[in-house]
């Protein structure tokens, strides 16, 4: 450990844990990007742009110098045909100008063929003579002049005329010369400098013209890997730009021309492709079915362009100018479909008013609001058409819910959304799912508001009819996880436990290993440490089959092995921590992320030299043997504030030296900080018998003392570590309003017996005694292994002995309320901990596990 992490190390654990400054509000494309990463490309480009700004600037103003007047008309019309209209028909002629003193001009084109072909992302001319003069000398006054005098003497007359040249052009000098022309020749007339050429160059990649059209050497500084997803979606665009190309013969009615120019769309936007391009679909699509009178795909057209606006360019003005124009159309919806699309895209624009990243007029939203409302009003009270009317008053609550977050009968909200969906039964067209998914979402930060929960409880069951059981399970893990994320312990804890108990099949694993990894982090919360681990252990032993697959889920394995290393902290067990501790430092679970593992080994060292700096000082000394181990392992703080408690000073300890040269003050200091943290109440103060030949175990719950004693040997440890986690895991789920506890302690005592063989036998003869005593064999590991796929009749026993002898209930209460935790899912999860000795002893053995100074 270098003398910055260790100097590091103290003051960090000096400071609070979470982070108190206000963290930066994501863009809407961050957040889209994270929730559905499928809809956006997934190709890789390494590298940076081939050509920075300053060196595009710089060889468009030497193009004079280099005589490149020629192939710089070549590229600007190319360059002006991708951006402006793709219609241009180049002049041939001399250089300056041409015989018809234009360097190209619009072709003419059929009125109806420019509807309905594709022209990109430019738009097409319709209806109008453009012309285009290119010049790359200096003097562009000058020479803008000059053109456009002989293009006002041709015959043939133009609305708009434009200059293109390669010298900037100051935005007053331009304003000046545009207004000027145009008064003196009748036409509107555009000036385009440099600065529009070299953005338009850098915001959409046309490179590929420098290179082919310009002549110039650019080397090729990127590499670009395109991923799979994004080669089916080119291949599919690509397809129906081939047939945008020919839409008579492609298409035999409009609609379907404009449903394909959707497609292209949505394909285009998953590409990433420019925003220009991604807009000239969508417009495409919104005029054909305009040309058609097809409102339904008119405000679809319109509305997939404001969603793109929003989430992936986070456009905030240019979506609510889209909106805009959807409004035109509201008094033409006639259906709840269409109409929850303007409710989605109000809400989202709602949003960026109140973060304020959406400027509008004061009363504009709540005027589109009010509208919005009064039509889904109307469309819910027409009960001649059921379906549309449900699907109507759905999206009216989900508005409500949307509003009025604060109301305190939000709850009633919930329950009718729940009535609305329970309805919805027997309706086929109406989007269930849809409005779940919705619902999803919302509980990242709803998850907490009263009806919530209980709305979501309520869904599962018609969820695993109407879709499948796995799609039941995700959705309940999904909403076990957003309570564990709101620090919803308790209510996070029996959602998990439900997916456990659920996904016992092939295809929900995943969700099985993350409902079992999720509630030993619930567990952990709640200061049930034994069970946090047990629960961790049967997750680590659930994702990763065997040992040799550890490399393959690196990230995972170093969560669980961290989890499990800061569990051991908080019980004050000091071999076990270290054989985690080692594992995590593995190569072969080396995290992706570098930083992060540093960081939690850091702070596990930190636990740990926080725990020697509380111990008694006869308990430091009976563990001054790990002094070389711990030095060896790099833990050089734990070894050093271990050194000092038992006796030793700088003069008597090379650790000690080490350590305050390293910190830079005396190590008093850090151990004083280390005793005075509030953190430190959490660790214990005396170490539980590891170190000896009998080793102690114990939790308090609900004011009663459990403790578990038994010989320093494996598998009676094990044993004792799957009682007490089965014992913390059953009390989690205890309705405390129906069982009271009395007694201040229970002590049962694992004894091993040589002769002995077989099935564990308790040694007293009734259930009430509060301190029993368990008889094993020396044959007992064996005899857990047989019984894996049961449950383990000593853990359940002890738990229900524990049970019933420190509770002042009868008896038959306290059977019931234990049976009664079947249907919730606990008591499989408490029984299913039998997996920790196995776990254990495959992948670190009794050996490296056990803490011994041989």
């Amino acid at each position: 450990m270098s003398g910055l992490v260790a100097k590091r190390l103290v003051f960090r654990f000096s400071v609070t844990e979470r982070n108190q400054n206000q963290p930066r509000m994501p863009k809407p494309s961050e957040m889209a990007r994270q929730w559905h990463p499928y809809n956006f490309s997934d190709t890789v480009v390494e590298g940076s742009y081939p050509i920075s700004r300053p060196a595009l600037e710089l060889q468009l103003q030497e193009l004079t110098i280099n005589r490149k007047e020629t192939e710089f008309e070549a590229f600007v019309r190319l360059l002006v045909q991708r951006e402006l209209c793709p219609n241009l028909l180049p002049q041939t002629g001399p250089v300056g100008g041409g015989d018809s003193h234009t360097d190209t001009e619009t072709i003419p084109v059929d009125e109806e063929l420019a509807r309905c072909r594709f022209w990109g992302p430019a738009t097409a001319v319709v209806g109008q003579n453009w012309a285009f003069a290119i010049s790359a000398q200096r003097d562009f006054a000058t020479k803008i002049r000059n053109d456009l005098q002989k293009i006002a003497a041709l015959e043939r007359k133009y609305e708009r005329v434009y200059f293109v040249t390669n010298q900037p052009v100051p935005d007053k000098k331009r304003r000046e010369l545009e207004t000027e022309l145009a008064r003196q020749h009748g036409f509107d007339v555009r000036i385009i400098d440099r600065t529009w050429i070299v953005e338009k160059i850098l915001a959409h990649d046309h490179v590929d013209l420098l290179r082919d059209a310009l002549r110039l050497e650019i080397p090729e500084t990127r590499t670009t890997h395109t991923g799979p997803r994004d080669l089916a979606n080119q291949r599919k665009l690509d397809e129906l730009l081939s047939k945008f190309a020919k839409p008579f013969e492609c298409y035999r009615t409009k609609y379907e021309l404009a449903s394909d120019y959707l497609r292209a769309g949505k394909l285009a936007a998953r590409l990433e492709k420019t925003h220009v391009e991604i807009d000239a679909y969508f417009d495409k699509a919104f005029s054909i079915a305009q040309d058609v009178g097809h409102v339904a795909l008119m405000v679809e057209a319109l509305y997939h362009k404001a969603w793109r606006a929003y989430w992936w360019f986070d456009d905030f003005q240019a979506a609510a100018a889209t909106f805009a124009e959807m409004m035109k159309l509201l008094d033409r919806v006639t259906d709840a479909v269409t109409a929850t699309l303007f409710n989605t895209l109000h809400s989202c624009l709602l949003t960026g008013v109140r973060t304020e990243q959406l400027r509008l007029p004061a009363t504009q939203i709540d005027t589109w609001g009010q509208l919005l409302q009064t039509k889904l009003e109307s469309l819910a009270g027409d009960l001649s058409r059921p379906n549309n009317a449900l699907h109507a008053k759905t999206t009216l609550i989900f508005r409500h819910l949307a509003l009025r977050r604060d109301d305190p009968k939000i709850a009633t909200s919930f329950a009718e959304l729940g009535d609305c969906l329970a309805q919805a039964n027997g309706l086929g067209q109406y989007p269930f799912m849809d409005f779940v998914e919705q619902l999803e979402k919302m509980g990242e930060d709803w998850c907490d508001q009263p009806g919530y929960v209980s709305l979501m409880d309520r869904l599962a069951p018609v969820i695993a009819e109407r879709v499948g059981e796995t799609k039941a399970v995700q959705s309940a893990l999904k909403v076990g996880f957003q309570l564990l994320k709101k620090d919803r312990f308790s209510e996070a804890l029996p959602r998990l436990a439900q997916v456990a108990k659920r996904a016992r099949k092939d295809e929900t694993r995943d969700e099985l290993v993350q409902a079992v990894g999720g509630a030993a982090v619930c567990f952990q919360m709640l200061g049930l440490f034994w069970a946090a681990r047990g629960s961790a252990l049967a997750a680590l032993h659930l994702g990763v089959r065997d040992i040799r697959e550890f490399g393959q889920h690196a990230n995972f394995v170093f969560q669980i092995l961290v989890q499990l290393a800061r569990c051991e902290l908080a019980l004050g067990r000091v071999g076990p921590f270290l054989a985690w501790y080692d594992m995590a430092r593995l190569p072969a679970v080396r995290p992706s992320c570098e930083k992060i593992r540093d960081q939690d080994l850091d702070q596990l060292a930190v636990g740990l030299s926080a725990l020697f700096a509380g111990l008694r000082s006869e308990d430091a000394h009976a563990l001054r043997f790990l002094l070389k181990r711990l030095d060896e392992t790099g833990l050089l703080l734990p070894g050093a504030v271990l050194a000092f408690c038992s006796g030793d000073t700088a003069q008597t300890s090379p650790l000690i030296q080490e350590a305050g040269a390293q910190l830079e003050h005396p190590l008093a200091e850090a151990v004083a900080v280390l005793r005075n943290d509030a953190r430190r109440e959490r660790l214990p103060e005396h170490l539980n018998g590891e170190t000896g030949s009998f080793w102690r175990m114990e939790t308090i719950l609900c004011g009663v003392r459990y403790t578990v004693k038994c010989q320093n040997l494996p598998d009676l440890v094990w044993l004792a570590e799957e009682m007490l986690s089965a014992l913390e895991c059953t009390a989690a789920f205890l309705r405390l309003e129906r069982i009271a506890f009395l007694a201040r302690e229970f002590v049962c005592t694992l004894v091993r017996d040589d002769n002995h063989h077989g099935a564990p036998r308790w040694s007293e003869v009734h259930d009430f005694d509060q301190a029993p005593r368990l008889i094993v064999g020396p044959d007992i590991g064996k005899w857990l292994d047989e019984q894996h796929d049961l449950p383990d009749s000593p853990i359940h026993d002890f738990v229900l002995r524990a049970l019933l002898s420190t509770t002042i209930d009868p008896p038959d209460a306290v059977l019931a309320e234990h049976q009664s935790l079947a249907e919730s899912g606990a008591t499989q999860m408490a029984y299913g901990l039998n997996v920790v000795r196995r776990v254990i002893h495959d992948i670190i053995g009794p050996k490296r596990y056990a803490l011994s100074s041989d």
